[in-house]
């Protein structure tokens, strides 16, 4: 008799029988590689909170992929280790400064296992793993309206750092693997990529990670990025703080993530049609779908949020 499987079945098979067992192979095999790297740049005092940094992400990714407490490389990690997997288990938005002495607004609720992932341990611990590597960014740009989103040089250094990292321990052929496998059942990634990180040092000539301490090469990494070339993230999935009377809509950034999340139609229409995409003069594109009620009471909110007394309701 011939098994009949739906979508959910076939992805739940391939994230539990291939991609985690992958994915838990491939970090760790980066991970081993970074006192390698280490070696490089020991001499570059600028360099080691970046080495830090890397030797925390992979920590925490292995960590939440395996259930249980993974070390770090590095003994004086492990607080900071600790401190983002209480977070994590917390589930609640933290301010942090996180890979930078700058804070910003991270949302950890979004690591509340759903779905269909709460039906086995496996699921569980694969889902936060890859929340972790998708909502965890290296900011490459700002968000011009919000100045807690402006990139440090540490960000962006970390990303670069990671780029090199992986391409010593050659799991490229891994990762794409992953990334093919999560293109065919949901989507294209909605932010920068590995191979956009190629383009980027392949344009500025950039010699390693620990030249972009050196403004220079900094500014040729964001005039590259403005050339138009390259694609910001679409979809908004972090905590921005913004002036709501600002009236063109939030631009999001340019940010690398390993396994970043990905373009899906229903949620940008959804992120295309709530504040800030729709501000008070669409307030009544709204009329449609809502009763005489709510519509009022939608205009008197709006009016008064932006310095208005209360409008005639009619």
């Amino acid at each position: 008799m011939e098994q009949k499987y739906s979508f959910l079945q076939v992805l739940q098979l391939i994230e539990t029988g291939h991609i985690s067992p992958l994915l838990n192979g491939l970090l760790q095999t980066v991970h081993e590689r970074l006192p390698a790297l280490e070696l490089r740049y020991r001499q570059i005092g600028e360099m080691q909170a970046c080495l830090d940094d890397v030797d925390v992400y992979l920590t925490v990714g292995r960590s939440l992929l395996a259930g249980s407490a993974v070390e770090p490389l590095w003994a004086r990690n492990l607080p900071s280790v600790e401190s983002l997997l209480a977070m994590i288990d917390a589930k609640q938005p933290v301010e942090l400064a996180l890979f930078s002495r700058e804070s910003r607004y991270i949302d950890f609720s979004q690591f509340e296992v759903r779905g269909y992932y709460t039906r086995t341990e496996v699921l569980r611990r694969y889902f936060r793993c890859m929340m972790w590597l998708g909502r965890i960014d290296f900011r490459l740009s700002p968000v011009p309206e919000d100045p807690r989103t402006h990139p440090r040089t540490q960000e962006v250094v970390d990303a670069f750092l990671l780029h090199e990292l992986i391409d010593q321990a050659d799991v490229r052929d891994g990762l794409s693997d992953i990334d093919q496998i999560i293109r065919t059942f949901v989507g294209h990634p909605d932010n920068t990529t590995l191979e956009d990180l190629d383009r980027l040092v392949a344009a500025t000539g950039l010699p390693s990670a620990a030249n972009l301490w050196d403004a220079p090469w900094m500014l040729a990494i964001g005039e590259e990025l403005a050339s138009g070339d390259y694609e910001p993230q679409a979809i908004n999935s972090r905590i921005l703080m913004i002036d709501p009377l600002e009236a063109d809509p939030v631009q999001l950034p340019f940010a690398f993530l390993l396994m970043g999340q990905r373009f899906v139609l229903d949620s940008h229409v959804f992120g295309s049609v709530v504040y800030d995409r729709i501000v008070v003069d669409g307030v009544a594109d709204l009329a449609e779908v809502l009763s005489p009620g709510q519509r009022a009471e939608l205009l008197e909110l709006a009016h008064r949020f932006h310095g208005g007394g209360h409008p005639p309701l009619h």
